[in-house]
């Protein structure tokens, strides 16, 4: 049995375990994998797949999105339906900010009319002059221009020419729920999975209210968009029980309205908290979210301290749908996306004809070598560069350090201000590459801090770019390998 249906306090306000609690409980438990969901994001999903990786259990990827203001729970099958999970996260976050597609290119030319450089500067720039104008000096906010005065709250900078498109960028209260609609819901929905969700969700809304109809028209509707010609073995049929007394009865008949339409079921405990010694803190933050105090009654507030990770038998005993319990290890075994791979494959360098990574990276180093030191200095830069050179080509790093070398020279072509930094200026390679500007012999740096023999991986080399200007780093490097 897997837990497929998870929020870690990264669900922010509606979840009270962190990540790393989450997958102890379950690694205790025996359980072979974990799925994370949090609602509106994935934020704590690299810390979850590390933890899991620390724990030797696999992780299953995912999220709870709202369509339509109801949530349905979206697991990834590969790299792909990750990609697909955050567009559809993303789009939702811009829709709740007042933003479409088209709108983020317009918020940059606005920013760079404004001279921000940032979506939170924009913000400050509009709370400064919201207090101007509380203040009664709104005609002094623009020379008395009406066309390039900011609507506070819809926040309209002028680009290039006049537009009333409105940029809700500032996060306030009163900004709605992000949600999607079905519509691109079913353009996304390739390579993901989809649970129908908890007792929030739609389908066991209807449920509960015995609206047979509308609940089989729904499931009809998911699985339009789910079906993918295997018997709609995309979509899945939730069953909860919170030990709440109508929950035997509505996953009773959760289960009759998916054997009626012929699709799975899967047993989820609709997880919000790690142990039930967390669900003081998740009530806590439920109502700290709600802005209630704790001691006011709400109908989000948890009823009691059930939603939590619970072992297999225990779930057992209380759904008593043995193929719901099968189905978790089905899905799970179907989900493979690794975030956090052991090895990062760098791109290819640009290396001229008829020549190696090697051979190249040796000619760019003498060639650094002549022009950096002095001829009674270079004998124990030799040494120290012949020294490198046998751990890096060990590893079978010389096209990385060629990459990070195109890097910095795209910026220098450019006029664009760099400097690489941290331990790799222990490294006289990078020093004659010129990715740094230390002299490690000069300094007495030790190598082995930034690389050694027994490393897995590539190493660390930070450069830091002009904030300004980075984009046409990263514009001219994606020009050139395309």
């Amino acid at each position: 049995f897997v837990h497929l249906h998870t929020r870690s306090w990264f669900s922010f306000g509606a979840g009270g375990s962190s990540p790393e609690a989450l997958v102890t409980r379950a690694a205790e438990l025996g359980q072979p994998a974990l799925g994370l969901t949090d609602l509106h994001g994935v934020y704590g999903m690299v810390r979850f797949q590390k933890a899991c990786k620390a724990m030797g259990i696999h992780a299953v990827v995912g999220g709870e999105v709202l369509i339509d203001g109801s949530p349905l729970v979206l697991l990834a099958r590969s790299p792909q339906g990750y990609r697909d999970l955050c567009s559809l996260l993303t789009r939702a976050h811009l829709a709740s900010a007042g933003l479409q597609d088209g709108d983020l290119a317009l918020l940059g030319e606005r920013m760079a009319v404004s001279g921000t450089r940032t979506v939170a500067d924009v913000g400050s720039l509009v709370s400064a002059r919201v207090d101007a104008m509380n203040a009664g000096n709104s005609a002094n906010l623009s020379g008395g221009d009406p066309d390039t005065t900011p609507n506070i709250g819809d926040i309209r900078f002028i680009g290039s020419g006049k537009t009333d498109t409105p940029l809700n960028i500032l996060p306030t209260p009163m900004r709605p729920v992000p949600t999607v609609n079905l519509e691109l819901l079913g353009t996304y929905a390739d390579d993901l999975i989809c649970l129908t969700g908890g007792r929030t969700g739609t389908l066991w809304q209807l449920a509960s209210r015995r609206q047979d109809t509308a609940a089989n028209a729904w499931l009809r509707t998911l699985r339009e968009i789910f079906d993918d010609g295997q018997d709609g073995r995309r979509l899945y049929v939730e069953l909860i029980h919170g030990l709440l007394p109508e929950d035997a009865a509505i996953a009773a008949r959760l289960h009759h309205l998916a054997t009626g339409q012929q699709l799975p079921t899967v047993a989820t405990n609709d997880v919000r908290f790690a142990t039930p010694a967390n669900w003081r803190r998740y009530d806590l933050l439920t109502c700290a979210r709600l802005n209630i105090r704790v001691s006011e009654p709400h109908a989000e507030r948890p009823r009691n301290a059930e939603a939590y990770l619970k072992s297999e038998a225990q779930l057992r005993h209380l759904l008593p749908y043995p193929e719901a319990f099968d189905h978790t290890v089905e899905i799970a075994e179907s989900c493979r996306v690794d975030l956090v791979p052991e090895f990062i494959t760098p791109p290819s360098a640009i290396i001229p004809g008829g020549k190696t990574a090697r051979s190249y990276l040796t000619e760019l180093c003498n060639a650094g070598l002549q022009d950096l030191y002095a001829p009674d200095k270079r004998a124990a830069a030799q040494a120290q560069y012949d020294r490198e050179l046998k751990v890096i080509t060990d590893l079978e790093l010389e096209e990385f350090f060629l990459v990070v070398h195109e890097v910095v020279s795209v910026a220098r072509q450019r006029g664009i201000r760099c400097a690489g930094r941290g331990s790799a200026a222990n490294s006289i390679i990078a020093f004659l590459l010129r990715i740094t500007a230390v002299d490690p012999i000069r300094h007495n740096l030790l190598f082995e801090r930034f690389l050694h023999g027994g490393r897995k991986g590539t190493p660390d080399i930070d450069v830091d770019f002009d904030a300004d200007r980075r984009d046409e780093v990263i514009a001219a490097l994606e020009a050139s390998t395309r």
